[in-house]
């Protein structure tokens, strides 16, 4: 049939034919942006899954759109597109909204990278044990003592070997730390011996400079010193040497001494260790005769004890007139008195003292800044301050390491403490730390102002860096701050570790009383081009 020409109506033959293309159009439409969609959500998902799984060998997953409306994925094609011009258009149109969907997705990709699949973003990603808690470490490991790996404020592993503690920490004399099987610290000193074992007459064992153990009458004295009738020598339980007829007997004791009879001239009889002496005189602290196992007699504050021993500061005992013993660098003096802020003595490990310094001078004894109210616990303005290298890895750093004051290269204040750390290859480190009185830290943030002077890394992306931690209470728990990065010519960063939230804690960690706090630096298991470093440490505030 033929179509009519000229105005008028449109037959409805020709009405139908419209709106069932226009039905058929919008189809395609609808089609085009649903597989569109499908497209971009598989290439999305293959996306994620190749960068949670980088070891997977999976095939490569592309997704492109083109005004022609083709969207194709490697291993197969989805085609949606018409020769048809109109559809052309419309795929045209949806192509451009699944182009703009598709830059979407791309910015939603970089997004997902940033914030979903590197440590630290609070996301428990694939190969990672932990993110975000405070017993996870820098790489997102659980920290934990007996896992058979050497985690950070971990010395050692695994615990139990008998060089290791049940807190994963070196059991070694001559740490500052009294150590599982240890008795005492530090070694080399007259109560202390090499090895870290008491040196102690009457503990049954023949210590450094002793000659039997344990004291007896006749043979072992009360300083565990050989006792040898006949040698001359009026010993601790003689009475007289050598034996001398009619004078003194076998035994070097006056004739009737020992014979269990109090005579004239006795005050007692048999000789008894400790309480009876050789010449029968009573062992009697006080008494004005300084008798067998004693060092003095009378007693004398500062001089003579109650035991009427000599009081000496440094032999490890704590004596009559003696608060501490023996002497701990910010702990106990040189006179065996502890460190105590606001005594009126300017102690090791004390900044300055408020009697002294007045206004500057906090009741901590820290140096107080008048213009903004800054407490300083360590300035090195003078000196190191009780700083000193506590541990390195691998242990052969240790020859090479230098920990000393500086007093030219401040920032805030005119001295630094200067690190020197040999590092040569990734996942290495140095600490070094300093002990001072237990102090509350509860509210407080200690801070550090921190520059790498040269080396450490060629690596932009991991250079290596830089950590404050503390330790508290009597079992030295363990807490550190945030890591931060050095890079060359990046100039001073502060370092700081919330007391009260620190970043890393894997054991037990009491904020009220810190008595260490230290600083620990280190290139990263990723570090490359790895290489000796200079760092300042400036002021330490809080």
């Amino acid at each position: 049939m033929l179509e009519p020409t000229g105005g008028g109506a449109a037959p409805a033959y020709k009405t139908h034919h419209a709106q069932s293309e226009y039905l058929v159009r919008m189809y395609r439409v609808a089609m085009l942006g649903l597989t569109s969609f499908l497209v971009l959500a598989c290439a999305k998902r293959t996306r994620y899954l190749q960068e949670d799984a980088p070891e997977s060998a999976g095939p490569d997953t592309n997704a492109t759109s083109s005004s022609g409306g083709a969207s194709t994925t490697q291993g197969g094609s989805t085609d949606a597109s018409s020769n048809d011009a109109s559809s052309n258009d419309a795929s045209s149109t949806t192509g451009g909204t699944a182009n703009a969907d598709s830059s979407d997705a791309g910015s939603t990709d970089a997004g997902a990278t940033g914030s979903g699949s590197f440590c630290g973003n609070g996301t428990f990603d694939a190969g990672e044990e932990c993110d975000g808690d405070q017993s996870c470490s820098v790489d997102c490991k659980v920290v934990a003592c007996g896992n058979r790996r050497v985690d950070e404020g971990e010395e050692c592993e695994p615990p139990g070997t008998g060089t290791c503690d049940e807190r994963c920490r070196n059991i070694e004399c001559d740490n500052g730390r009294v150590d599982e099987g240890e008795e005492c610290e530090p070694p080399g000193n007259d109560t202390c011996s090499l090895d870290c074992k008491r040196i102690e007459c009457g503990n049954d064992r023949v210590d450094a400079g002793e000659d039997c153990d344990p004291p007896a009458a006749g043979q072992c004295d009360s300083s565990c010193s050989g006792i040898e009738c006949g040698n001359g020598v009026v010993e601790e339980g003689e009475g007289c040497d050598p034996p001398e007829t009619g004078v003194c007997g076998a035994d070097c004791r006056p004739l009737g001494c020992g014979d269990g009879s109090i005579g004239a001239t006795e005050e007692c009889d048999p000789p008894e260790q400790g309480k009876c002496d050789g010449q029968c005189k009573k062992i009697e602290c006080g008494n004005g005769r300084v008798d067998d196992g004693e060092d003095c007699d009378p007693p004398a504050a500062g001089a003579c004890d109650d035991a009427c021993g000599i009081i000496e500061c440094g032999n490890g005992q704590i004596e009559s007139g003696e608060a501490c013993d023996p002497p701990v660098f910010s702990l106990c003096n040189d006179q065996c008195q502890e460190t105590r802020c606001g005594d009126g003595r300017l102690d090791p490990g004390e900044a300055c003292e408020p009697s002294i310094s007045g206004d500057r001078c906090s009741e901590k004894c820290a140096i107080v800044d008048a213009a903004t109210g800054t407490e300083y616990l360590y300035t090195f303005d003078t000196d190191v301050e009780g700083w000193t290298l506590y541990a390195t890895s691998p242990e052969r750093l240790e020859e090479w390491t230098g920990v000393r004051h500086d007093a030219q290269n401040g920032d805030q204040t005119p001295g630094v403490l200067r690190l020197e750390a040999p590092f040569d290859a990734a996942n290495q480190k140095i600490e070094v730390q300093a002990t001072f009185n237990p102090t509350n830290m509860q509210g407080r943030t200690l801070r550090a102002r921190v520059r790498l002077q040269s080396g450490l890394s060629d690596d932009e992306q991991n250079p290596g860096g830089i950590k404050l931690f503390a330790k508290a209470g009597a079992n030295y728990g363990y807490a550190s701050g945030e890591w931060t990065y050095l890079r060359p010519g990046e100039g001073w960063v502060e370092v700081t570790l919330d007391c009260d939230a620190p970043i890393l804690v894997p054991e037990s960690f009491d904020a009220a009383e810190v008595r260490q706090v230290g600083v620990e630096l280190r290139t990263f298991n990723e570090t490359t081009g790895a290489t000796s470093a200079v760092v300042f440490v400036d002021a330490i505030s809080y």
